[in-house]
């Protein structure tokens, strides 16, 4: 999981929904808090996200509102 943020902070989104998806595949723990945890934030507005999130039978969570 860290690496896929890793990709993702690099400008690099394929690649890291890459190691995304490998991570929710192979059941990593840190996975199941991607849905809540604000590291994610930058792949949040990607589809692709969503649909990992859907594929560990969670609802999405909205992008947090700047003030």
């Amino acid at each position: 999981m860290v690496v896929a943020l890793i990709y993702a902070h690099l400008g690099q989104m394929d690649t890291a929904f890459e190691w995304l998806t490998k991570g929710v595949d192979q059941y990593d723990q840190n996975a199941t808090w991607m849905n809540l945890s604000p590291h994610f934030d930058i792949m949040r507005s990607d589809p692709r996200f969503a649909a990992l999130v859907r594929k560990m039978g969670l609802e999405p969570m909205p992008l947090p509102k700047s003030q």
